[in-house]
């Protein structure tokens, strides 16, 4: 095959991988579930494209989504729930951007742990030059850490971030509003409806979601997200918030998977099948991708960065809660799963590492 041959195949290959999430980008915006801004300004912070998919299509798109006019001012003190990857990172993001976390943990360790990983960053960013050390040892000040929800006593507003399970985070909230008062209370999650997740408390009104991306400090985006009895001023409240701290806020209907994920994970999973169909090998697919669309990644690099069990999580959740068979995980990520081969964490998935 001649070298332009190839390219040909290659670019159309890269198209044909890329049409369903266009798609999926156009009936969004057509049932009202996002602006046109919002949705291409969540493909380009939220996955990394240089375009979003309504540009692609050669709509007009603005390139920032619109902020409201009047936004309250920054909050002081915000407190986190957990002390995992997400929670560390949102801690780290609002010290970063200024403000003061409170970290709550289950445990001193879990907290001291979520301390030395934002301090060694910021010992890195030291010695590369990006920061002082003066600057270093304030940013580490500004993240406090707590083993009971008592230590929230004073904050504005509260971001939960635990482990992805349903109920574990509807008891949280029932927690929450108990211990912290009339202020809004936020979850990070993605794969589950703020509806959902605030069934349990007596004033669902104060519930939304924030949803930040990882790796929190670094990622520009957040998804605001409330549902039908969300109070519009904490809504408000959270996005300015958010804002204040350096990010770019986009909102959504509340569903599962949100905005990116609602594109980004089935888009993923359409890749995987197409490719096991046509005989495609990753590394082809994903060099056509980049060549073609510009992305930082292709999709099956993308997918092993994301963690393969992390996958099937997230596409097993859109198809319950849609009911469509698209979103069932298909054969090659389930087969990976259960080999545990499970990306770059494991240092095979589709591709290998190391």
């Amino acid at each position: 095959m001649s070298e332009t041959s190839s390219f040909v195949e290659g670019a159309a290959l890269a198209d044909d991988l890329l049409a369903p999430l266009l798609r999926d980008a156009v009936a969004l915006e057509r049932d009202g579930f996002a602006s046109p801004a919002d949705i291409d300004a969540a493909m380009r912070l939220g996955a990394g494209h240089p375009r979003g998919p309504l540009a692609v299509l050669g709509r007009a798109v603005e390139t920032v989504p619109p902020v409201a006019a009047v936004t309250p001012a920054p909050l002081g003190r915000v407190g986190v729930v957990g002390a995992g990857t997400m929670a560390t990172g949102i801690a780290e993001a609002i010290a970063k951007g200024g403000g003061e976390a409170v970290l709550v943990a289950r445990s001193a360790a879990g907290a001291q742990r979520s301390k030395d990983e934002i301090a060694g960053r910021a010992a890195r960013s030291v010695a590369r030059g990006r920061l002082t050390q003066d600057a270093a040892d304030e940013l580490v000040a500004r993240v406090m850490t707590g083993t009971s929800l008592e230590a929230l006593a004073g904050v504005e507003l509260v971001v939960e971030a635990v482990v992805e399970r349903l109920e574990v985070k509807q008891e949280l909230f029932v927690q929450l509003e108990r211990a912290v008062p009339e202020i809004p209370l936020a979850t990070n999650t993605s794969s589950f409806r703020v509806r959902d997740v605030s069934a349990s408390m007596e004033d669902p009104g104060r519930a939304l979601a924030l949803h930040f991306f990882n790796p929190a400090a670094a990622m520009k985006l957040v998804e605001v997200v409330g549902h039908e009895q969300t109070d519009p001023r904490g809504l408000e409240l959270g996005g300015a918030w958010a804002r204040s701290i350096g990010k770019q806020t986009v909102t959504c209907g509340d569903e599962s998977g949100f905005l990116v994920n609602r594109l980004l994970i089935p888009y993923l999973n359409d890749a995987a099948r197409t490719c096991a169909q046509r005989g495609v090998s990753p590394a082809s697919a994903d060099e056509a991708v980049v060549a073609r669309h510009g992305h930082p990644m292709g999709p099956f690099a993308l997918m092993d960065l994301i963690g393969i069990d992390v996958m099937v999580f997230a596409l097993e959740t859109l198809r319950d809660a849609f009911g469509a068979p698209r979103y069932a995980p298909c054969e090659a990520l389930r087969g990976l799963a259960a080999e545990g081969r499970l990306g770059r964490k494991t240092g095979e998935g589709f591709l290998r590492y190391g």
